[in-house]
């Protein structure tokens, strides 16, 4: 794609700026795909792993 996840989801920043919301960036895991080219790196068990905890941690963060 030519455009990022950042910028793909600006508009839903700009609204939620917009209407005095606390807007939070978009999390996303990049690599885990059904299927991926020969060229894709795979992620690990371990970096799947660390990415889920860390956003659960994330979204434990945003209710306090």
């Amino acid at each position: 794609y030519k455009l990022s996840l950042e910028q793909i989801f600006s508009s839903f920043e700009l609204t939620a700026l917009y209407v005095g919301a606390v807007y939070q960036p978009l999390y996303a895991f990049y690599g885990l795909d059904t299927n991926p080219s020969p060229d894709d790196a795979i992620p690990t068990h371990q970096e799947i792993d660390k990415s889920a905890v860390q956003y659960v941690q994330k979204l434990l963060a945003l209710s306090e």
